[in-house]
């Protein structure tokens, strides 16, 4: 609730809505006040509206997931029977494309990804389907026998409430998209049966609707909802400081449900500010980022099951070196963590939030997606003999959770950009956009980005505000940036310039005010720490925020398993530390960075000295790791590799283990 009692306009709201919440450092800007520019992330944005939701919608038609819609928007009534009938001999899912399951969120979070691109502008085609499919979920739940179908006497077929979940995410999306209330109100009946329904110790099996109570509470200022949430959000109290703790088994376990879960306590806290929550939450990212993250921003899993978390802090081979069959790690965690990131940074303003979900964009969720944004990954490896999961439009054999996930993340990403705050307007996310809003004290602002950040380092941020006006700009200086420099109106910044940290520039602003941020972005060798022994002696290559590997395709003729890469002899530039147990341990200055437009959509390819096992030194073309997979089905890749110390003329001394 707002502070005079009243629901904040739909207008107003965020992807996740803290215009109103109390114990939040940060407010929202909305999709509908972003346009993204000719910039990096349009491009994947356009892929997925044009390419993925069609695509995976083929795929819904086929998994019989649409049947029972589409019957009742056309008022159907043999369609519907059919529909129902299909649906009550298939209670653990529909079987026709995949394993029997009983997850049938992927059609909600479709719909949510529709309503998130539709905030971002306007687009008929996608407008109408969601329209059509609307229209039959709000009348599928005024007949009886669709809910004893659908979800079961007692949600018992409601995959742990997860799918009912979904469906509140999606019609709030819907709402701030429309500003229809039909949806909405539906959901609104699904989420007090289950606030009716659940208590005592009777929780969710699959976090979720945590999350989506929260934001109901925030969307309809029902305080029944907050209610609802703190219930179902007792376990994370109860859950030992770590992440993954096996206290409730693959509930707590799971890297999906876990994340989704720290996600609806962050929320949960905003609108309270019970410390309980804030302190678990700290802890538990504190456990992550000391031992349990991929240098990709992923969760590690453990070896026996690969949805599971790892057991121990540095357990981080699965899908990197060993078990390369198979394995990998999962879109629909990438999301989560993000997300549960983004959350995180909404409520404090603490930079390494901010750090963390933009390395696990551009890395670990971006390698799920294909370029064409029409086929996806379940699971991801960090290394591969060819013998990988391929992306397709389904993902997995099993559920097909990840594409709408990775759909409805693209669609939202524009809302991740910016916030405000009572006294300023915080940049978090670089990349060519717009911004038309206001400060909180009612001023209307215009913020343009121009860069082609991540592959050039300059930002150049203009500003337009509707009358000369006193406010402090908050410009995130990226951890992994050494030598950050910037200019006001071509003079030099004199203030702090810290890696991790937002740069506050305070004064007023007036229309035309020019900021050049400059975020240097040299070729870096970076290690693990010694506690991870699968990593001793190999490095990875970053430049920027991108993770770079080296995929077969580029380098014909080299034998992936045994590739080295030619370090620099010396100490290396002090090893900065990067998120939790990674650290940048040497510049590769004699790296040629080369921007090639032809080349996977327009990449940076770098190359440098290199090789492999028992072959002559030459060299290696690496490219960013989010690219790899697109050209040939069954190229084998490498993101960790050996790490040779070059003599003082260029000839390979020895390898180092470590450096």
């Amino acid at each position: 609730m707002s502070d005079n009692g009243k629901t904040p306009e739909w207008q107003e709201a965020g992807v996740v809505s803290t215009v109103a919440s109390r114990y939040a450092a940060l407010r929202p800007v909305p999709l509908q006040a972003v346009r993204m520019g000719d910039g990096f992330w349009k491009a994947r944005i356009d892929a997925g509206r044009r390419n993925g939701i069609a695509a995976f919608l083929a795929w819904l038609d086929v998994d019989d997931q649409t049947a029972p819609f589409r019957a009742y928007a056309a008022g159907d009534r043999a369609g519907i029977r059919a529909g129902l009938e299909t649906l009550e001999a298939n209670p653990t899912g529909m079987n026709r494309t995949r394993n029997g399951h009983s997850w049938r969120a992927n059609f909600q979070k479709w719909l949510e990804a529709c309503a998130f691109f539709i905030q971002s502008g306007h687009d008929a085609g996608t407008r109408a389907l969601l329209d059509l499919f609307v229209r039959g979920v709000v009348r599928a739940h005024e007949d009886d026998a669709f809910w004893a179908v659908y979800y079961g006497d007692g949600f018992e077929r409601s995959y742990g409430l997860g799918n009912p979940g979904h469906l509140i995410q999606a019609a709030i999306a819907h709402h701030r998209a429309t500003g229809s209330t039909e949806f909405l109100e539906c959901a609104q009946r699904v989420a007090d049966a289950i606030c009716q329904k659940f208590g005592g110790e009777d929780f969710a099996g699959h976090s979720v609707i945590e999350m989506a109570l929260v934001e109901l509470y925030r969307t309809t200022g029902q305080e029944r909802y907050l209610a609802g949430a703190r219930h179902f959000l007792t376990p994370l109290l109860r859950q030992p400081p770590v992440v993954g703790s096996p206290f409730r088994g693959s509930a707590s376990r799971h890297v999906v449900r876990q994340t989704y879960l720290l996600c609806g306590g962050a929320d949960y806290y905003a609108e309270t500010g019970d410390r309980a929550f804030m302190d678990k939450l700290t802890a538990i990212w504190k456990d992550m980022a000391g031992g349990k993250l991929h240098l990709t921003g992923q969760l590690a899993v453990d070896g026996e099951n690969i949805e599971m978390t790892c057991k121990e802090a540095f357990e981080l081979h699965t899908g990197v070196f060993r078990f390369l069959l198979g394995t990998g790690l999962e879109t629909c965690e990438a999301v989560g963590n993000a997300t549960w990131n983004w959350r995180m940074l909404a409520v404090t303003g603490a930079a390494r939030y901010a750090d963390l979900m933009e390395r696990t964009l551009y890395n670990g969720f971006l390698a799920h997606v294909s370029l064409d944004g029409a086929k996806f990954h379940y699971l991801c490896p960090l290394s591969s003999d060819g013998n990988h999961w391929q992306r397709t439009a389904w993902a997995s054999t099993s559920t097909g959770c990840c594409p709408p996930n990775a759909l409805r993340m693209l669609a939202s990403l524009p809302g991740y950009i910016f916030s405000t705050s009572q006294d300023g307007v915080w940049v978090h996310l670089y990349d060519g956009c717009r911004m038309d809003w206001r400060l909180q004290d009612g001023t209307g602002l215009r913020l343009t980005q121009e860069t082609a950040y991540p592959w050039d380092g300059e930002v150049a941020i203009r500003l337009e505000p509707e009358r000369p006006v006193a406010f402090a700009l908050n410009l995130r200086i990226p951890a992994w940036c050494r030598a950050a420099s910037l200019q006001v109106n071509g003079e030099a910044f004199e203030g702090e310039l810290a890696p991790g940290a937002y740069c506050r520039i305070e004064r007023v602003w007036r229309s035309g005010d020019l900021v050049v941020l400059r975020l240097p972005m040299p070729v870096v060798a970076v290690t693990a720490d010694a506690r991870a022994r699968y990593y001793e002696g190999k490095v990875a290559l970053c430049r920027g925020p991108l993770v770079y590997s080296v995929e077969s395709t580029d380098n014909p003729g080299v034998a992936m398993w045994g590739a080295w890469v030619g370090l620099p002899a010396g100490d290396g530039p002090g090893g900065r530390e990067l998120t939790g147990h990674y650290r940048q341990a040497a510049l590769l200055d004699e790296f040629a960075v080369d921007y090639r437009q032809d080349l996977l959509g327009g990449v940076v390819a770098l190359q440098g000295a290199g090789g492999s096992y028992d072959e002559p030194a030459g060299k290696l073309t690496f490219i960013p790791y989010y690219a790899w997979g697109n050209r040939e089905s069954r190229s084998s890749l490498r993101t960790w590799i050996d790490g040779r110390t070059q003599g003082e003329e260029g000839e390979d001394a020895s390898q180092t283990p470590g450096v």
